[in-house]
């Protein structure tokens, strides 16, 4: 008995589709036709809210009508800081539309509309708009200390837009970017007279970018310039590293070509290539520098704070730090006359004898001498001893999360000298 012959595939397709009722099919297709609308196009204006057009800025907002005049006048002189700072930056004539919404459900609809962040306070999006939530100016003196101005959010979107609009709309997050935006947001504070506390800021980068390097970090200018992402970010440095970074590249007009190389390189710009390679190279041919240029800032900076301060808690903070970077003892209490006197005493031995960019310079002599020991590990276990002595003896009082840190890395701290070291003599 011959087996059942079997239809191909095609046939039994044929008869599936042949035997199905058609009305059936059409009433299904039209069904599922009516379940799917198309997308609602998102907004990039906001016709409903009053226009005021400014030479830069064309604002929209649902603020009164005074408030959005003032803040058609802040976004006028935050545009203009960044002309100013950033001349490679510049536009061609004409304003560009801005929403600043002070109704949080407004705001957050925008957000949504173009899958921004809504816990954000400003956003770029897609054509060049910046959206950002109404932020009151608020100017204090007196502690607890605004971390940032208020004008921060919305100077660095609008930043961003020039970025984006130069480099491409792919451009990730980079820290030359978060470098450039805190500029940016100093500048135009103090354009704005809103710079608050701005001392106390400077300082306070400058201790948080400088101390991690002085201590025995990793070199991080060319780390900073190749970070692409938050995840690489983290990995590289910080925010006050960044700030220093880009205020080191930019005080020089052959290193600030970097800044724009690394932007070239992130945007995946075809022509970046070449030219980013050249600036890493570059990088890491600056690395002493940058950590000089830290240094010598962040000295200048603890020694006005110490003369000019008026709080007695920041003339101590300042001489501490003093003491750790460069081993001068300074007396947080005395009166402002004698201040002054050991102030121009201690710039004068700076003069004399600057510090060494990093902590573990002051050992290149017992570095060298470890190469003719006999025994390597007992000599280097025992300049070990002596640098952990020194540092906690200047330290002694003062506290930053980069002295727990170089106490913990020590060993591997000293090991990078050691190699340093090592090929420095071979270049010899």
């Amino acid at each position: 008995m011959k087996p059942p012959r079997r239809r191909p595939a095609s046939a039994l397709h044929r008869t599936a589709w042949s035997t199905r009722p058609w009305p059936t099919l059409l009433c299904g297709l039209a069904l599922l036709c009516a379940c799917v609308s198309p997308a609602a196009p998102v907004a990039h204006d906001d016709p409903d809210l009053p226009l005021r057009s400014g030479v830069r800025i064309r604002l929209r907002s649902d603020l009164p009508p005074q408030e959005a005049e003032a803040c058609l006048s802040r976004l006028e002189v935050i545009e203009g800081a960044i002309d100013s700072a950033f001349p490679w930056l510049e536009e061609p004539p004409g304003p560009r539309t801005t929403l600043v919404l002070a109704d949080p459900a407004r705001y957050a609809l925008h957000a949504s509309d173009h899958e921004a962040d809504p816990a954000s306070d400003a956003f770029v999006c897609a054509e060049g708009e910046v959206v950002a939530r109404h932020r009151p100016s608020v100017v204090d003196d007196r502690p607890p200390f605004p971390t940032e101005p208020s004008v921060r959010p919305l100077a660095a979107a609008l930043l961003r837009r020039r970025l984006l609009a130069r480099y491409g709309a792919d451009l990730p997050p980079t820290w030359i970017e978060e470098g450039l935006a805190q500029v940016t947001v100093d500048l135009a504070a103090s354009a704005l007279g809103e710079e608050g506390p701005l001392r106390r800021r400077t300082l306070e980068r400058l201790v948080d970018a400088t101390l991690p390097l002085y201590l025995g970090g990793r070199p991080a200018l060319a780390r900073l310039l190749a970070a692409r992402g938050r995840a690489e970010m983290r990995r590289a440095g910080n925010a006050a590293l960044a700030w220093g970074a880009v205020r080191f590249l930019l005080a020089d007009a052959q290193r600030s070509r970097l800044v724009s190389a690394a932007l070239a390189e992130a945007g995946g710009l075809p022509s970046a290539e070449e030219d980013w390679e050249e600036a890493l190279a570059e990088a890491r041919r600056q690395e002493s520098a940058f950590e000089a240029f830290l240094l010598g800032a962040l000295l200048e900076e603890l020694l006005a704070t110490y003369e000019e301060a008026p709080r007695p808690v920041d003339r101590w903070e300042a001489a501490a730090c003093l003491r750790l970077v460069a081993n001068i003892d300074l007396d947080a209490e005395a009166d402002d006359e004698t201040r002054a006197r050991l102030v121009e005493g201690a710039r004068r031995i700076l003069r004399e004898h600057p510090p060494a960019p990093r902590f573990l310079d002051r050992y290149v002599a017992e570095l060298d001498r470890l190469g003719a020991t006999r025994s390597r590990l007992a000599a280097m276990r025992r300049l070990q001893r002596a640098v952990r002595h020194e540092l906690l003896r200047r330290s002694q009082g003062y506290g930053h999360p980069a002295i727990e840190r170089a106490l913990r890395d020590l060993p591997r701290a000293l090991q990078r000298a050691l190699r340093r070291q090592e090929r420095s003599g071979e270049r010899r």
